[in-house]
């Protein structure tokens, strides 16, 4: 178990993404080695990251997958994940049935990613009601840069300031 908080920028005109920063707090039990666990809690949380944000997984009509090689296939990159990541584990929280009361660190992590979606999210629906624009809207999973772009809805209207 665990809970996570992500802030992010969006650039609404070409939907990149900056992710400045997530805090997390995990559940890891009797952890046997700190150190270890947050590494596997960051390696986990940035795979998710990647999972929700670029990692599309394309077919071709025939069924052919397209994005299976290093060309296509898109993992966050170091200037992509938080640049300030702070993550802490549960103080006392023994688990009776694991070894040594501790817990496995895996997919919880990963899966606290979505925050960076909802993050995205937040973001597009505030820019979205600032214009006057319905706050309801699709971004479905990978929240790809397209998809962030289009789901911001910007036109040049939009650009034009008042004086």
């Amino acid at each position: 178990m665990g809970a996570a908080v992500t802030e992010v920028e969006v650039d609404v005109l070409s939907g990149e993404v900056i992710v400045h920063r997530t805090d997390m707090l995990y559940d890891a039990g009797h952890s046997l080695n700190p150190v270890i666990d947050i590494g596997q809690a960051e390696g986990c949380f940035v795979m998710g990251q990647g999972f929700m944000t670029q990692e599309e997984t394309i077919y071709q009509a025939d069924g052919q997958l397209t994005t299976d090689s290093t060309w296509e296939y898109k993992p966050p990159l170091n200037n992509q994940i938080p640049s300030d990541f702070r993550i802490e584990l549960m103080k006392d929280s023994p688990f009776p049935k694991g070894v040594k009361r501790s817990k496995a660190v895996g997919d919880p992590p990963l899966m606290l990613a979505a925050s960076v979606h909802t993050a995205v999210r937040e973001a597009i629906k505030a820019s979205r009601v600032e214009r006057g624009k319905d706050a309801v809207f699709d971004l479905p999973v990978p929240a790809s840069v397209d998809r962030i772009q289009s789901a911001c809805a910007v036109e040049s209207s939009d650009l034009v300031g008042s004086i």
